[in-house]
């Protein structure tokens, strides 16, 4: 049985089948005598669900298990064993009926070892790894220290970015000023061009006076004009 969720899960389940006594039909005594040491199930620990599913389906209870005996005893084995696996611990044996005679047909092959925890160590790239991981730590620190080189040499260029800033406003607040200033000595200069132009010219204002004083001078006294000296008046 296989389900699968909204979460595209995939779980296969099985269903075990119930209490069986499971049985091989070979005698387990004249197996001994051959070298068998027990049955494919005796070698196998699951659950007890698990154990009768593989009898069920894969009839692990009928494949003998042998040591290395058993490869000495092939013809005789052949005779009680005609049909279905056994093992030795090199060879593997399959076992069947011909359909045209009661001759059983026998064949063999080799078993291959467990490359499980079989592992070549080649000792040239791991020392070459090795090399290549010291080198790339050893950028990785070079790295390091220029960054945090660039990074100071960022901060010294912010420091002084305002410092520049802060002379900068300075020099703009004088200039400011002096505008200011300059405005103020304009606005001064102009209003005393403006009370100089406004102001009484004596000098002319004196010419302008005199002989009208001379002539009053001359009628109130009876005097000609040209006896009169009217700056004496002034």
């Amino acid at each position: 049985v296989s389900t699968q969720s909204t979460g595209k899960l995939n779980i296969n389940a099985v269903i075990a089948p119930k209490e069986e006594n499971f049985q091989s039909s070979l005698d387990a005594n004249a197996l001994k005598s051959f070298g068998f040491l027990g049955y494919l199930v005796d070698f196998i620990e699951c659950p007890s669900l698990a154990k009768r599913y593989l009898c069920k389906y894969y009839r692990i209870h009928t494949v003998p298990i042998g040591s290395s005996a058993v490869d000495k005893n092939i013809d005789r084995i052949n005779k009680v064993i005609t049909q279905g696996l056994y093992f030795t611990p090199t060879h593997r044996y399959q076992n069947s009926r011909s359909r045209y005679s009661s001759d059983t047909i026998s064949s063999i092959s080799q078993l291959r070892g467990a490359k499980i925890f079989s592992m070549t160590v080649d000792t040239n790239q791991i020392q070459r790894l090795q090399t290549e991981l010291t080198a790339i730590e050893r950028e990785s620190e070079e790295a390091k220290t220029r960054y945090n080189e660039v990074k100071a040499e960022q901060q010294d260029l912010r420091t002084k970015d305002q410092s520049y800033r802060d002379e900068k406003n300075k020099i703009l607040h004088l200039i400011r000023h002096r505008e200011n200033i300059d405005d103020k000595i304009k606005s001064r200069n102009h209003k005393i061009t403006e009370l100089q132009n406004s102001s009484i010219n004596l000098e002319e204002e004196k010419a302008k006076m005199c002989p009208k004083i001379t002539a009053d001078s001359a009628e109130m006294y009876h005097t000609p004009e040209e006896n009169v000296h009217p700056l004496h008046w002034i």
